[in-house]
């Protein structure tokens, strides 16, 4: 099975509603969620080498390590961006209503302006910039 009809799949799935009643049909694809988060935002990196840094530091100011506090800051960064990109998703289906589809289209416009600014913040004290 190729990358596409892997991907093509994916996104069937989680278009359709969920088999099952209420929020246990929901829990493996939070949970999926929540790992992709975890994983991408640098998990085995915090596991790995973050236990020698002091407690204390929130931010490393190196490329070379990650605190835990930084797991979580990267998180939100990757949540906020993807709340915002699924906002301009909704103001894309909602075209027809101009009120809501430019509200959507704001919200989901703050939404990665707050998610870059934060993660533009977290590269400048890690010395990227």
């Amino acid at each position: 099975m190729g990358a596409r009809a892997f991907l093509s799949r994916f996104m069937e799935r989680l278009r359709s509603r969920p088999r099952g009643h209420g929020a246990a049909a929901l829990l493996p694809l939070l949970l999926y969620l929540a790992a992709l988060a975890l994983f991408s935002a640098g998990l085995l990196n915090v596991l790995l080498e973050g236990a020698t840094l002091p407690r204390d530091v929130i931010i490393y100011g190196g490329r070379e390590r990650q605190t835990i506090y930084e797991l979580f800051m990267l998180m939100g960064v990757y949540i906020v961006g993807a709340t915002g990109l699924y906002a301009w998703v909704l103001a894309g289906r909602r075209g027809m209503q101009e009120r809501i589809a430019r509200m959507y289209f704001m919200v989901g416009l703050l939404g990665l302006l707050l998610a870059f600014a934060m993660g533009y913040y977290i590269l400048v004290r890690k010395g990227y910039f």
